[in-house]
């Protein structure tokens, strides 16, 4: 193996990602307000919308991790978010991006790592590509996040899953981001911090390298299935092992 490409998960690997129920309920004025804004009324109290929200939004989960695979944001509103409630399915599916993009901001409450720029400089002056793969719903979150950061520009690719339609840890979306730069997956590594998508998803595609960088919040769903190759806490650390591997 000659390693050639970094590939990095974003929420929870370069930025430390938490949530409460507390925050969540929160959010839902919020939410509440951007319905209205497009028409759409929920003739239900916070607490009832917030309910319905949160049960709507774990079965997609569910859905999501059983399948791998990512429906587009009117179908998550439509058949899974909003089922059962007598709305306008045409309005929720004009409005469902920004609908997922607002959830997805403020369910999560996001970190950045600091020491991630510093850290993309030095592989990149390595001499290894860099990418970026995710697991995300809304279209348009990520991208602006990177932005946000101020490191967008380090990333070539970025796969979503909501654009390629599957996700980690099916490991074509592995396969599809190898291809991307023109390599052979057991010369591509993965940093992740999960255990059941991003370290079993880069076992499974044939990556050459996989590494878990702990974030330290506990989901609340199974995640075994597999051997890191290195544990990390800080991204700092990731320097020396991808120096012994190229």
């Amino acid at each position: 193996m000659a390693l050639n490409a970094v590939f990095f998960d974003i929420g929870g690997t370069l930025e430390r990602s938490w949530y409460t129920p507390e925050q969540r309920f929160q959010s839902i004025s919020g939410l509440k307000q951007l319905l209205l804004s497009e028409g759409i009324e929920l003739e239900i109290c916070d607490a009832d919308i917030f309910e319905k929200i949160s049960k709507g939004y774990l079965k997609y989960r569910h859905f999501a991790i059983d399948t791998m695979v990512e429906l587009a944001t009117d179908r998550v509103w439509n058949e899974f978010i909003l089922a059962g409630l007598k709305l306008d399915k045409e309005k929720i599916s004009t409005v469902s991006e920004k609908l997922m993009y607002y959830l997805e901001e403020n369910f999560y409450q996001r970190e950045f790592r600091t020491e991630v720029p510093q850290v993309l400089g030095a592989i990149k002056n390595l001499g290894l590509r860099i990418g970026l793969i995710s697991n995300i719903c809304s279209r348009g979150l990520v991208p602006d996040n990177l932005r946000k950061y101020r490191i967008k520009d380090f990333f070539e690719p970025v796969i979503l899953s909501s654009v390629f339609g599957r996700r980690k840890p099916d490991p074509v979306i592995f396969q599809h981001a190898a291809n991307l730069v023109n390599l052979p997956v057991e010369d591509c590594a993965y940093v992740g911090d999960r255990i059941a998508r991003d370290i079993v998803g880069a076992r499974q595609a044939g990556f050459g390298l996989a590494v878990q960088i702990i974030n330290d919040f506990d989901h609340g769903e199974d995640d075994t299935g597999a051997e890191p190759d290195a544990i990390i806490y800080q991204m700092t650390e990731l320097l020396e092992i991808l120096k012994q591997k190229i």
